[in-house]
């Protein structure tokens, strides 16, 4: 099996434990967000007890350096 573009397998994830609250696109894309930010927050909407968005902010200086906390 080919490895998705972000690095994770199916099998990585442990879907299991969010039966029902998250499926498994959106959870890939949370494990993405958290892997690829460095600074700034990510905020999970839910609705109906299920996770329905994903929002990403990164925060970065004017000098273009990544804020430190």
């Amino acid at each position: 099996m080919k490895k998705p573009a972000h690095g994770l397998e199916e099998t990585d994830v442990p879907i299991d434990l969010l039966e029902g609250k998250i499926d498994r696109e959106m959870l890939q894309q949370l494990l993405l967000a958290v892997r690829e930010i460095d600074y700034g927050s990510i905020e999970i909407l839910i609705h109906n007890a299920k996770v329905v968005q994903i929002e990403r902010r990164e925060r970065f200086r004017a000098n273009g350096n990544h804020l430190s906390g």
